[in-house]
């Protein structure tokens, strides 16, 4: 009878240690940062990840994927296979995510011509760190674009009639995400990745 009291106890006592773990924050490889809703095809959205920083400096690669968008005005519509453009938020919090203090930090992830950005925090070590990412407003990602011109196939110095019109939708139309880009989060160095805490 002792035996069985003993196993009963070691038994619970390791159904509470393992409950403990699974309700800890797991580390990830990469977290998806665009989200997916009628408010980030059409205005920007935000989504969150949180870090713990293993150095004095966490470095972050974001690894884009192009989407669609849909840039119309009168019943015309062009549309334009591009990355989307996102500003990256750094402030401190708790080991569960309550934050501390203001932000710390930003930085915008825009470039048409490559896939992967790095961004690199200073950090204090061993310090939580809580990341909000936003997406762009879609009118503001052609408008930018074609500032920069780097709108794929727009030129907005050339002087033909079509592509003034052209010109004229991406300034004056409206854009909205046919299809969203996609951004990832991974751990390049010096942190550990969560999809939430606590």
């Amino acid at each position: 009878m002792r035996h069985l009291k003993r196993a009963t106890a070691l038994l619970c006592l390791l159904i509470a240690i393992l409950s403990c773990f699974n309700m800890a924050a797991l580390g990830v490889s990469t977290i998806n940062v665009q989200k997916n809703s009628s408010a980030a095809k059409t205005k920007g959205d935000y989504m969150c990840f949180y870090f713990k920083a293993s150095s004095t400096k966490a470095t972050i690669t974001f690894t884009r994927k192009k989407g669609t968008l849909t840039v119309s005005k009168n019943n015309i519509k062009d549309t334009y296979t591009i990355y989307g453009s996102y500003e990256v938020k750094l402030q401190q919090c708790d080991n569960k995510g309550n934050l501390i203090g203001s932000e710390l930090f930003k930085q915008d992830v825009y470039n048409n011509s490559r896939e992967k950005t790095q961004v690199t925090f200073a950090t204090t070590k061993n310090a939580y760190y809580r990341v909000k990412v936003w997406s762009w407003n879609p009118n503001t990602v052609a408008k930018s674009y074609l500032k920069n011109n780097i709108m794929p196939g727009v030129n907005n110095l050339a002087l033909s009639i079509w592509m003034a019109g052209k010109v004229n939708r991406i300034q004056t139309g409206v854009s909205v995400w046919t299809s969203l880009p996609g951004c990832t989060a991974g751990n390049a160095s010096g942190c550990t990745l969560y999809t939430s805490l606590g």
